[in-house]
């Protein structure tokens, strides 16, 4: 962020500090701007979005960090996704599911998930070959 956008930012983090009865004084404000300054706007506001709906308390800027790098609602989401492949496509093993989610959510370091050119593992009822 940059110094024109502190009023965007400091707007954003008095509508977080509302949802959590924090007080906010303009020294935190410019503590907070210094010290996610290194990060983009948009992506600190879209954190402090998601940091209301999913902290207990109001967030340190390490918080607002992790909140940027680690979705907590795509987790639920890929646990639901679990929960359909072992008991709606009836996969008998873990194993089976855990390969299958692997190729839906590859670890970041791993290869890409399933490409059009490869068959797709959800329809052969097996899974697919590591």
């Amino acid at each position: 962020m940059t110094a024109p956008d502190y009023e965007a930012f400091v707007e954003r983090l008095v509508i977080t500090a509302e949802v959590f009865g924090e007080p906010l004084s303009p020294l935190k404000a410019g503590a907070y701007f210094q010290a996610l300054s290194d990060l983009d706007l948009k992506a600190v506001t879209t954190a402090l979005a998601r940091c209301e709906r999913n902290c207990r308390f109001f967030p340190k800027p390490v918080e607002v960090r992790e909140a940027i790098y680690h979705d907590p609602e795509s987790d639920r989401q890929r646990e639901r996704l679990k929960g359909y492949l072992t008991y709606s496509l009836d996969y008998s093993t873990v194993d089976e599911v855990n390969a299958i989610y692997l190729r839906i959510f590859p670890p970041k370091s791993a290869q890409p998930a399933l490409t059009a050119s490869e068959p797709s593992a959800l329809g052969s009822g097996k899974a697919p070959a590591s």
